[in-house]
């Protein structure tokens, strides 16, 4: 039997223990922020060698903006033979990690090369859509030959224009691995009868990521219980309805902004993404809006191209496919 005195100690110590816990929980939200922490909780252990995408490097050139402003030119080839509407991708291009996703960006064609366009700057303050890179790192790229540049591709997720999943390079079974480790240390921890104070109190603070998974699993077990499956989807797509109608506010200023500058073809891709957007807010079938996302990325390119006559075949078939989609509601 415990005496009253040992129970004491251990009361007291795992007080301290769970203070402890809350300001690791909280030094780690302040110190890297919610997008890093999700971004390395989806990420996997290893990231798998992808043959889906090759990417080329091409140049660094400065931008018309500002003397700090500069793009970076890069090819995609698609190895896949499905032409890519959906996609969670980043470019490690000389030590340096640019996110390119795909809510932002053009479809990945299915045949040829796609182009790419990162637009970094050395200032302190980086405007919408930028990112801030080094001097040094920007100088180095500048005066590189293309097949000097060390560049490779991370592709966590692909899917083609039909819905089909290419690619699916998930975190799971880090996260997996982590909380059973943390499972672990923290049995040994809690009831292991370690007599080593800071060992055991070590112990017990590693068994924080197998703690925040079971209250979040108990979280959800709940909303869940009390919500129901149906109300889950209602709410699943009126999120995603939502998210749809914020990316298209989006793209209405990026096309405004490519308008003001003269900049034909981005307006027209900052379009036929403002299109992808409103359909995804209409709904209805996925296969008729599946369809017309497509045509507005034909659309696009076409009118990029100055082709007026098949730009305007291609806006036939969206409105057709537009009535069909609010007929199907």
């Amino acid at each position: 039997m415990f005496s009253t005195e040992k129970l004491y100690e251990q009361k007291s110590e795992n007080i301290i223990v769970v203070i402890a816990m809350i300001a690791i929980v909280i030094l780690t939200f302040v110190f890297f922020g919610w997008n890093t922490i999700k971004s390395w909780i989806s990420a996997p252990l290893i990231w798998k060698d992808q043959d889906s995408l090759d990417v080329y490097y091409l140049a660094t050139l400065p931008s018309n903006e500002s003397e700090e402003d500069y793009n970076i030119f890069l090819e995609i080839g698609n190895n896949t033979n499905e032409e890519i509407d959906y996609y969670e991708i980043s470019f490690e291009i000389e030590g340096m990690e640019f996110n390119y996703p795909s809510f932002s960006n053009d479809n990945i064609s299915a045949y040829g090369l796609t182009d790419v366009v990162l637009s970094v700057t050395t200032s302190k303050d980086p405007g919408f859509n930028e990112t801030k890179v080094p001097q040094d790192k920007l100088s180095k790229l500048i005066n590189a030959k293309q097949e000097n540049v060390d560049i490779s591709c991370k592709i966590k997720k692909l899917e083609s224009i039909e819905g089909e999943t290419i690619v699916n390079n998930t975190g799971i079974f880090k996260n997996i691995i982590i909380i059973i480790i943390s499972l672990l240390f923290g049995a040994f921890g809690f009831f292991g009868n370690i007599s080593v104070a800071w060992l055991r109190i070590l112990l017990k603070l590693l068994a924080l990521p197998a703690i925040l998974f079971a209250i979040i699993a108990l979280i959800l077990i709940a909303v869940f219980a009390n919500g129901g499956s149906s109300d889950s989807r209602v709410d699943a797509n009126d999120a995603a309805k939502k998210r749809a109608a914020k990316n298209y506010k989006r793209e209405a200023n990026l096309k405004a902004g490519a308008v003001a500058h003269g900049n034909r073809r981005d307006a027209a891709f900052a379009q036929a993404r403002m299109d992808k957007h409103m359909a995804d807010m209409i709904g209805g079938s996925s296969s008729v809006k599946n369809e017309y996302k497509r045509q507005a990325q034909l659309k696009a390119g076409f009118i990029a191209h100055g082709n007026q006559k098949e730009a305007a075949k291609c806006q036939a078939a969206m409105d057709r496919l537009m009535a069909q989609m609010i007929n199907d509601k």
